[in-house]
């Protein structure tokens, strides 16, 4: 595997050599496998499985259905789904939006993290100024200077705008701080 480290730490690029493809392949299929035993666990064991009921039959009808085929068909739409990821910007809750990031899961099969480090705020405080001013000498000074600026019209309460002032301010510098240790250690 050999990670091509960007200026925009968003812009990493994953090159997978054979090896790596057929890891990652195994890798999403011991998870599938993991996770049909723990529903296999969690209703039979647990939940005492139902078969009258038809959320029940349903579900005994799927764990029936994850062996053979069915598991290799589903492992391998797995991991063109993870190839893809890899290809993709990271986007979810890693940089604040409400959703699972499928480049982070795609990573830790691969048991690599190209933001590690980075949570959340700070990592949408870099991901919003690197789409804003492209380059490494702007987005630095912008994190370093962030200005909220004025209360936008979609804010109701001036009182609580003005009480995260700090807490933005605080996540910018994180942000920039990160950056620097980035650029640091990946000599970039």
């Amino acid at each position: 595997m050999k990670i091509e480290w960007k200026e925009n730490p968003f812009d990493t690029v994953i090159h997978l050599d054979t090896r790596d493809k057929a890891y990652l392949r195994l890798a999403g299929k011991e998870k599938l496998v993991r996770e049909m035993l723990y529903c296999c666990k969690f209703y039979y064991v647990e939940k005492s499985l139902d078969l009258k009921n038809p959320l029940g039959k349903h579900h005994h009808k799927m764990m029936v259905e994850l062996t053979g085929e069915k598991l290799e068909d589903m492992a391998l739409e797995q991991y063109n789904y993870n190839i893809a990821a890899l290809n993709e910007r990271h986007m979810g809750d890693c940089v604040c939006v409400p959703c699972t990031c499928e480049r982070c899961m795609a990573e830790s099969l691969l048991g690599i993290d190209t933001i590690k480090g980075l949570f959340g705020h700070e990592a949408s405080h870099v991901l919003g100024a690197f789409e804003k001013f492209g380059n490494r000498e702007d987005v630095l000074n912008h994190l370093m200077n962030y200005d909220p600026g004025p209360m936008p019209e979609i804010w109701k309460d001036e009182k609580l705008y003005n009480a995260c002032i700090p807490r933005w301010k605080q996540e910018a510098r994180n942000a920039y701080e990160w950056l620097l240790k980035y650029y640091s250690e990946k000599k970039i």
